[in-house]
Parts: C-alpha cells; sequence; structure tokens
C-alpha cells in the first residue's frame, strides 16, 4: 500500500493488532476492539512525531495511514451500533469509514491492496440493507471559505492550494465563515452528504433487512467479517388479505365483483427478497 520505507515499516508493525482488531470484531468483543485501535493510534503518533521533518511524501502516506485507521475505528463503531440495534448511528458509521476508505484510494502512491478492496466491497452491500433512497440538500451562501492550511479566502488567487488535495501531511479545504442566509433545501437522490436523511426510528419497519442481519450474528449464525452480498429476487409470497370465498359471492375487497371476477387468484402474491451471502473470509490474506 506504501512507497516510503518509513511508513510501509510502520503499516507492517501495525498488523498484528489489526489482526486482532478482527478477531475481537467477529466475536463482538468491541471493547477489546477500541483497545487495538487506541494502541493503533498512539503509534501512529509517535511515528508522526519523529518524522515531521520528513519530505512531503512520506507524510502524505501518514496521513493515508492515518485514514486507513480512522476507517477501522468506524468499521468497529458500525458492527457494535447494528448488534446494538442502533442502525440510525450505524448509518452515520458507515459512511464515515466509506468516506475515509475514499480518501485511501485517492491518496494511496500505489494501487490499493486487498484489505481496502475488501472492506469497499462489504461496506458497499451493507448501504443496501439501509432504508435510504432519498437525502436532504441544503444550499446556503456564505461570506466566504478559509483554507484549512493557510487561513486565506480558498477561492482567491492569494491562496495557493487546491481544495481536497494534501500538503505536507494535511488535506486543504475550505472552512465556512459567516453564514449569509439559507437558500434553499431539496431532496435529492445523489447528495453530497448521505448523512442528511429523513431519521426514522430503530425500532420501525424500514430497519427490517438491517435487523435481520443484526440477528444473524447475535445468534452466531452469521460473523461481521464474513458479511459477502446481498441477492435480490422475487419470490410469491402467501397474500395474508386474501380471504377464500364461493366464486359467485362478493368479493371481499369490495370491490362489488364477484369473487370469481376480482381476487380469486390473490391468494399469492409476489414479494421482494434478500439473501445475505456469507463469504468465508481469510482475515490472514486480507491483511497479509
Amino acid at each position: 500500500m506504501f512507497i516510503t520505507s518509513e511508513v510501509e515499516s510502520l503499516y507492517r508493525k501495525s498488523k498484528p493488532s489489526i489482526k486482532k482488531l478482527f478477531y475481537f470484531s467477529n466475536h463482538l468483543s468491541f471493547q477489546e476492539c477500541r483497545e487495538q485501535i487506541d494502541q493503533l493510534k498512539n503509534n501512529l503518533t509517535v511515528a508522526k512525531e519523529e518524522h515531521k521533518a520528513s519530505h512531503e511524501e512520506v507524510l502524505n502516506e501518514f496521513y493515508v495511514l492515518s485514514r486507513f485507521v480512522d476507517m477501522l475505528s468506524s468499521y468497529c463503531d458500525l458492527w457494535k451500533k447494528i448488534i446494538k440495534m442502533e442502525f440510525s448511528s450505524s448509518w452515520n458509521s458507515l459512511q464515515d469509514a466509506l468516506d475515509q476508505l475514499r480518501q485511501v484510494k485517492k491518496f494511496s502512491s500505489r494501487n490499493t491492496n486487498q484489505a481496502v478492496s475488501f472492506f469497499e466491497n462489504q461496506l458497499l452491500e451493507l448501504e443496501k440493507l439501509y432504508p435510504y433512497r432519498v437525502f436532504c440538500s441544503v444550499g446556503i451562501t456564505v461570506e466566504r471559505f478559509e483554507c484549512s492550511i493557510c487561513g486565506r479566502d480558498i477561492d482567491t488567487f492569494d491562496c495557493h492550494h487546491t481544495r481536497g488535495e494534501l500538503y505536507r501531511g494535511q488535506m486543504a479545504y475550505g472552512i465556512a465563515h459567516n453564514v449569509v442566509e439559507t437558500d434553499h433545501v431539496a431532496m435529492v437522490k445523489h447528495p453530497a452528504d448521505k448523512r442528511c436523511v429523513v431519521v426514522y426510528d430503530d425500532n420501525g419497519e424500514q430497519f427490517e433487512l438491517i435487523r435481520f442481519l443484526s440477528e444473524l450474528i447475535t445468534t452466531n449464525k452469521l460473523q461481521p467479517f464474513d458479511f459477502g452480498e446481498l441477492q435480490f429476487s422475487k419470490k410469491k409470497a402467501k397474500n395474508h388479505e386474501f380471504q377464500k370465498k364461493k366464486r359467485n359471492s362478493p368479493c371481499y375487497c369490495g370491490s362489488g365483483k364477484k369473487f370469481k371476477k376480482c381476487c380469486i387468484s390473490k391468494e399469492y402474491v409476489n414479494g421482494d427478497h434478500v439473501d445475505i451471502v456469507a463469504k468465508l473470509t481469510n482475515i490472514e490474506e486480507i491483511i497479509g
């Protein structure tokens, strides 16, 4: 994943902790997961301080490793919340993990490794279990955006940084100053931030699919690391509203028609069906 010896060496030294983290995650030992994350972050902080005078390529790769560790933290929080049936909050952890993973892919000096591909595939499949299809988008007018690195207006020639790019281990972004007005609030299908959703109650029927996944895990029928993919299909199911009547009797639906001319063929209906497919995963192969 890394081309600088300084960061590649730290990544190799971190692998035992990463492997322990996934072992604990699979066994739902989330306190132990947090301890491994804290150790990884502490080691990273020490290493970054030791190499703070290094050239830009090293510092930028430290940023990538930091985002990877942040993604691992969000990943563990995601599964912890799914197990606790905190589904609304787990959606935010899922989006955090995906955002952090995108940064890892964007700024990696080499092609991302098998671990990144695994997380990307699994997280995108998990996303399909949630009910969110439409999102909120807020339009606002601000006085200026201050550069996170130099403090100047990031949209002027006085600032020499570009949004979303790395500079000596820091990503440049604009900090909004003085919101002038809220222009509009719209409902969109492709938002800038998927966290802007209509909030559902965790006990609501909207979370039926992710609740089923939670139950599979808590009953030891599936481990988090082995969640593979979703297969969507149509299957005939019993129509619970169906009432058997004599052929010439008035139909139960209230249409005024005879049963034989109306709902006689609706004893079964086509319904959406989802299979959660397990994919046995070797942690040693994923982490390397």
